[in-house]
C-alpha cells in the first residue's frame, strides 16, 4: 500500500540523518539541501493527504448542504409556530393578569361593603407557561442574546485581541514595534528554496 512506503520512506530519512552537525560551510551547504528534501518530503506526504481528503471532504460538504437544505423549511416552521405560540403566551398572560387584577378588585370591594378585613381570591393564571399536549408538554422559557449597539462602550474583560492583526503589524515591522501588553518574539529559521 501507498501509506506503508511513505512510513519507509519517513524512517529512511530520519535513520539517515539523525547526526547532523554543522561546523562549516560546507557541512552548513549539506544541511541545507537535506532541510530542503526533507521539505519536499513533507509536501508530497500532505499531498497525497489531501489526494486522499479532498474527495471525502467534497463529499462531506456535499452531503452537509444536502440535508441543512431539507432542514430549512422545517426550521423556518419551527420558528413561526414559536413565534405564534410566544405571542398567544403574552396575550394570554396579559388576558389572565387583567382578569386576575379584576376578580382581586371585586373581592375587596366585597369585602369592604361587608367589612371582613381578609378575603381569598381565585388564582386564575396558575401554570400559564407550561401546557401538555398529546404528545408533547410546551413551556414558555425567557432566552438571553445580545446584540452590539457600541463597541466603543464595552468593557476591556469582554474585548478580546485580534491575533492576526497583531501579527501581521509585528512581520511587517520585522520586530521593530512596541505594543502595549506584547511581549515580541523574535527568533531564527533557515529558509530553503
Amino acid at each position: 500500500m501507498e501509506t506503508e512506503q511513505i512510513k519507509k520512506d519517513v524512517e529512511l530519512v530520519l535513520y539517515e540523518n539523525q547526526e547532523i552537525t554543522v561546523s562549516n560551510k560546507e557541512e552548513y551547504s549539506r544541511a541545507g539541501d537535506i532541510l530542503k528534501l526533507v521539505k519536499n518530503k513533507i509536501k508530497q506526504i500532505e499531498d497525497k493527504r489531501t489526494e486522499y481528503t479532498k474527495p471525502l471532504l467534497d463529499q462531506k460538504k456535499k452531503i452537509d448542504t444536502d440535508f441543512k437544505n431539507m432542514q430549512k423549511p422545517l426550521i423556518e416552521l419551527t420558528n413561526k409556530i414559536n413565534s405564534v405560540m410566544v405571542k398567544w403566551n403574552i396575550e394570554e398572560q396579559r388576558r389572565l393578569n387583567a382578569e386576575q387584577k379584576r376578580i382581586e378588585e371585586e373581592a375587596l370591594k366585597k369585602a369592604k361593603e361587608e367589612g371582613i378585613s381578609e378575603v381569598e381570591v381565585a388564582v386564575v393564571n396558575e401554570g400559564l407557561k407550561s401546557s401538555k399536549g398529546d404528545i408533547a408538554t410546551s413551556t414558555m422559557v425567557e432566552t438571553y442574546d445580545f446584540e452590539i449597539v457600541n463597541e466603543e462602550k464595552i468593557p476591556r474583560e469582554f474585548l478580546q485581541p485580534d491575533e492576526v492583526k497583531i501579527g501581521r503589524a509585528i512581520r511587517e515591522a520585522k520586530g521593530k514595534i512596541k505594543i502595549e501588553g506584547i511581549k515580541i518574539l523574535i527568533s531564527n529559521k533557515i529558509k530553503s528554496r
